[in-house]
C-alpha cells in the first residue's frame, strides 16, 4: 500500500502545511498522536487558542512589546554570562535524559 498523507492546510495564510505520512501497517491511534504532536510543534494549536477570542489591537501591541522586552533581557543576560565565561546549559527537546 502506498503511503498516504494526512495534514492540516493552513497555506491559505501563507504558512507551512502540517503533514503526516501514514507508515506501512501503522495503527490509526499512533497516526493521530503523531499528527497532534506535529500540530503542536508547528504552533497550530497555540494559534487556534489565541485566535479563539477577539484581541484588541492595543492588547496585541502590549503583548508584542512584553515579548520583545523579555527577549532583549534574555539576550543581555546571555551576553553578560558570555563575558564572564559562564556556559549555560540549554533545555533538551524530546526525550528526557533518564530514559534509555
Amino acid at each position: 500500500m502506498a503511503p498516504q498523507q494526512v495534514g492540516y492546510n493552513s497555506a491559505v495564510r501563507g504558512k507551512a502545511m502540517v503533514k503526516v505520512v501514514i507508515r506501512d501497517r501503522e495503527d490509526p491511534r499512533q497516526l493521530v498522536r503523531r499528527f497532534k504532536r506535529a500540530c503542536e510543534n508547528a504552533g497550530v494549536v497555540r494559534e487556534m487558542k489565541r485566535k479563539a477570542y477577539y484581541e484588541k489591537p492595543s492588547d496585541k501591541k502590549r503583548r508584542e512589546r512584553v515579548r520583545r522586552r523579555r527577549e532583549a533581557g534574555k539576550k543581555a543576560q546571555e551576553a553578560q554570562d558570555a563575558a564572564k565565561g559562564i556556559i549555560k546549559k540549554t533545555k533538551r527537546k524530546g526525550r528526557s535524559s533518564y530514559r534509555q
